[in-house]
């Protein structure tokens, strides 16, 4: 099975072509390696330790409320939004 994040690009690339976006694979295979093995904390990780509102809804969300716009489902950006808008509501 792909891992977590090989979904989640997956994903990505499949609504942006429906989207009429067109990213290669050199671009796939960039952004995988740019987060192989990063030791830094994610902005939105950052986010959520300050208790401030994450881009959530603008990235992994605008991809599942475009993937169901297309008809492409796209459950792992889903679940993760849904889990980080969870996150956020946290006290």
């Amino acid at each position: 099975m792909n891992s977590l994040k090989q979904q989640i690009i997956e994903e990505c690339v499949a609504v942006a072509k429906a989207d009429g976006v067109t990213l290669d694979e050199d671009f796939v295979a960039t952004i995988d390696r740019l987060f192989a093995g990063a030791r830094t904390i994610a902005s939105m990780r950052q986010d959520l330790m300050k208790g401030r509102k994450t881009e959530i809804d603008h990235m992994n969300g605008a991809v599942a409320d475009l993937g169901a716009k297309y008809g492409i489902p796209c459950p792992v950006n889903a679940a993760l939004a849904t889990m980080i808008r969870y996150l956020e509501a946290r006290p």
